[in-house]
């Protein structure tokens, strides 16, 4: 092999030297680029990744605070159903008792109504017979009173003188109409006025005891009308009350379904937070297996760049071997000079 070839051989030679020098510096510095690069990057997702956790478990805690206030009112609202169930009851039972009371007190008043009027009648006819036998009365206290009237006027008419008898006694001899069918007269009369007048005060005691009834009967039906007045109250209070017990119960029981369905949603979204906070934990442990192999990759590139700086010695004591070697084989090629 001539010279000239050697030589352009070596050259050849120390040229991919050189590029392949060149190519593994390039490549060991984009490697170490990306080795920063990634160093970077795991470091800023490390930041994000933990400021998501801190969120996270926040949002967590949050929640869980929140659900355990939902827990509360839920527990409160059950109370409050069941009070109020309780009253439900006690206030239905109070608008049956007022109805039943209604019923009475109109009944009552509807007897006492019979009552009055039956009464009032009484009362009419007892003080028609009154009138009657004071009518009798005063017509045989007028007869007795003529019949005094006559007997007393003809008493009058009797006088008594003393008369001497011929046996020289003297004695009272009356002198006058007779007056003993008079006397029988006024005593008849007086008798039947007698009458009359017990039959007088019969019929008013009569009339007054019917009176007394009348007014205890109105007294009735006035007692009676307060009584019913005073139910119904008592009735419309009781069903006001009922009305207000019940929409009470229906607002606390739909109160308790939203609670249902909040602490439901509160669930899914704490079950999909805990979902994340896992996937941060997984995200976590990938990334200290990244930051392993960054660790792992640096130790390669720093050991790979030692085993660059040998061969860089290595190639430039070649170089400089093939570039003696290029210059001897050039002079050996050089013609000889004759002198």
């Amino acid at each position: 092999m001539s010279p000239a070839l050697l030589i352009y051989q070596f050259g050849e030679l120390k040229h991919q030297l050189e590029q392949s020098q060149y190519f593994l510096n390039e490549f060991l510095q984009g490697a170490d680029d990306l080795h920063h690069l990634t160093v970077e990057h795991a470091e800023r997702a490390a930041s994000d990744l933990a400021a998501n956790e801190m969120r996270v478990e926040s949002w967590v805690a949050v929640l869980s605070e929140l659900k355990d206030g939902v827990k509360e009112q839920r527990q409160t609202n059950s109370e409050n159903r069941t009070r109020l169930a309780a009253l439900k009851e006690e206030s239905a039972e109070n608008t049956r008792v007022g109805a039943k009371l209604v019923s009475f007190w109109a009944d009552q008043l509807s007897k006492a109504k019979q009552w009055e009027s039956s009464a009032r009648a009484a009362v009419n006819v007892v003080r028609v017979q009154y009138q009657e036998a004071r009518v009798s009365a005063d017509k045989a206290r007028a007869e007795h009173a003529s019949a005094l009237s006559s007997l007393r006027s003809l008493q009058e008419q009797v006088s008594h003188v003393e008369v001497t008898l011929p046996d020289g006694t003297k004695r009272v001899e009356r002198r006058g109409p007779c007056t003993n069918a008079a006397q029988r007269a006024e005593s008849s009369a007086k008798s039947t006025m007698n009458e009359f007048v017990a039959i007088e005060n019969k019929a008013l005691a009569a009339l007054d005891q019917a009176q007394a009834e009348l007014k205890q009967a109105v007294y009735q039906v006035e007692g009676s009308k307060a009584a019913l007045a005073s139910a119904e109250h008592a009735r419309e209070v009781a069903y006001q009350q009922q009305e207000r017990t019940n929409r009470s119960y229906r607002f606390f029981l739909d109160e308790g379904r939203n609670l249902d369905g909040v602490v439901e949603g509160i669930e899914a979204i704490e079950a999909r937070y805990k979902k994340m906070h896992s996937q941060c934990s997984a995200l976590s442990q990938k990334l200290a297996s990244l930051n392993q192999r960054n660790d792992s990759n640096f130790i390669e590139l720093r050991n790979a760049n030692t085993s660059l700086e040998e061969l860089e010695t290595v190639n430039y004591q070649l170089k400089r071997s093939l570039k003696s070697k290029s210059d001897l084989l050039a002079a050996f090629d050089q013609p000889l000079r004759t002198e």
